[in-house]
């Protein structure tokens, strides 16, 4: 009997999140006729094409796009639970599968951290920068990103952001360094 209760629990899962997407869907044909969505989507692929004509006149450092790739991926996965925990969510998508703010963990902060990294050849640069980068993404974007609608926080805090982008800039920088030998 419990393994009937068990599928039957699957099926009306299944159902709900069919109903979900097509909703989410629907929000997105509306979302896409709004600004913000273009905002969004310029924010996206904006600071890649400033990487891209960066990185054709200059040499990167090594191990910087795994330092990216490294940023992007921590902050996806920070930003799922958060949205899965109902900390904050996202009322307007680029992606209407995705629930997370693929404008900031896939264009923004990875680009910005990998300029950090290029120009911060020591800790001692390093840090001053990834701190003065935490506060302004949490004190200047993100209050930007509430304000013109396309960001709600529900239980978050501008220092708890914070604190998720230090880390996330700490994480990746020791990890790479290491990875790639770097003292």
């Amino acid at each position: 009997m419990k393994g009937v209760d068990y599928l039957m629990t699957l099926y009306e899962m299944g159902k709900l999140s069919k109903q979900l997407s097509q909703a989410r869907l629907d929000k997105w044909y509306i979302d896409f006729a709004t600004w913000q969505f273009y905002f969004l989507l310029l924010c996206l692929v904006l600071p890649w094409l400033i990487w891209i004509h960066y990185a054709r006149r200059h040499d990167a450092p090594r191990g910087v796009y795994f330092f990216g790739v490294l940023v992007a991926l921590l902050t996806s996965f920070i930003d799922q639970a958060g949205v899965f925990y109902s900390l904050y969510i996202y009322p307007i998508k680029i992606f209407p599968f995705l629930d997370t703010f693929v404008t900031a963990y896939i264009g923004v902060v990875p680009v910005f951290y990998m300029f950090i990294y290029t120009y911060s050849q020591s800790w001692k640069q390093y840090l001053p920068a990834l701190t003065v980068t935490a506060i302004f993404f949490s004190f200047v974007l993100e209050p930007l990103n509430v304000w013109i609608g396309v960001y709600i926080m529900m239980a978050w805090t501008y220092y708890y952001s914070t604190l998720v982008y230090l880390v996330v800039g700490l994480i990746a920088k020791v990890a790479t360094d290491r990875l790639y030998l770097i003292k």
